[in-house]
């Protein structure tokens, strides 16, 4: 088994990294499509802008091997944060800004509606999930995970919603169609609920 860490220099990879090497598997990371093509599962992390994520996929030539790979070979794909957002259709951030298109869903601001409802969302929040999806195999329910986001998705199919969060009147944490998971929230900081989701990527086939 070889998991690859798309390094795009829109990610936390250190730390995803560090979360992938305890569980035994062969790791490779890095900018170019022989860590999509040389690997068996894919990960992409990210932080920041929607628009600037997509443009620097784009600008490494990524994005090709990404479809062809994740959406049209069935490869396990796991988004993180920015990483899943740009799994939808495109994002309202700063204008319009065209995402992969594998689900479908759109990334919207979250609303500012109330001092318990902080912009950008940072911090431990609940996901209500679906225990029946892989990626939370063995996670007690109520258990918290990490954000830092100001963004949101929303799935305009409820069949592909496995997380949902009830922060800033409520948005999909966590996205799963086939073979594509992606994850709003962090998992790689969310401690051990985190470890064990990263675990079950790896580990399932």
């Amino acid at each position: 088994m070889i998991v690859g860490i798309v390094n795009y220099g829109r990610g936390n990879v250190f730390s995803v990294a560090s979360a992938v090497r305890r569980t035994g598997v062969q790791l490779i990371i890095g900018d170019d499509r022989e860590v999509i093509e040389n690997s068996d599962k894919i990960i992409l992390p990210g932080v920041g802008a929607f628009g600037e994520a997509m443009r620097q996929l784009n600008s490494l030539d990524l994005i090709n091997p990404l479809n062809f790979h994740v959406r049209d070979q069935g490869k396990p794909y796991l988004g993180i944060c920015v990483g899943a957002q740009i799994v939808a259709h495109g994002s309202e951030e700063f204008g319009f800004h065209e995402g992969l298109g594998w689900i479908n869903a759109w990334v919207k601001k979250l609303p500012e509606s109330g001092s318990n409802s902080r912009i950008p969302h940072t911090g431990w929040n609940d996901v209500y999930f679906d225990s029946s999806c892989h990626l939370f195999k063995g996670i007690d329910k109520g258990t918290l995970f990490y954000y830092n986001h100001s963004y949101a998705l929303h799935s305009k199919d409820s069949k592909t919603v496995v997380g949902r969060s009830d922060y800033a009147g409520g948005f999909d944490s966590a996205l799963n169609i086939n073979n594509i998971y992606a994850t709003l929230f962090h998992p790689e900081k969310s401690q051990k609920a985190g470890l064990k989701m990263i675990e079950n990527f790896v580990n399932f086939t």
